[in-house]
């Protein structure tokens, strides 16, 4: 058996119509003499706006890929984008920058790091 899944635009026009709904009612209790001059006409005005507005909310969604799944077409890679003056980090070898970090803590001439006696008086 399958499994019935609605399509994205049928989604939104229910959505849509559901909040013109509420929208609506809204009003009307808000102020129910706003639509007293459409007299008889008034039911019809409420259930053409949410048609109206369902109607738009599924044509504004898009379906999505519309190519086959077989099908993709052939895009060409391009360099992702990036911000001006910045730039991927270049490869670092780690045993080199522990070399050079040791290099720069530990003096080549230990008599030169030797603290001078203190004088004593």
């Amino acid at each position: 058996m399958s499994t019935l899944t609605p399509k994205p635009k049928v989604v939104a026009a229910v959505v849509g119509g559901i909040i013109a709904s509420a929208i609506l009612s809204n009003i009307t209790l808000i102020t129910p003499d706003l639509f007293d001059g459409l007299g008889k006409a008034s039911g019809l005005v409420y259930g053409l706006t949410i048609t109206l507005i369902m109607g738009l909310c599924g044509w504004l969604k898009s379906e999505g890929a519309s190519a086959p799944a077989g099908d993709t077409p052939s895009v060409p890679q391009s360099e992702p984008s990036r911000a001006p003056g910045v730039y991927p980090a270049a490869a670092v070898d780690a045993a080199e920058t522990q070399a050079k970090i040791d290099a720069i803590l530990s003096p080549a001439d230990p008599a030169a790091v030797t603290p001078a006696p203190t004088p004593t008086a």
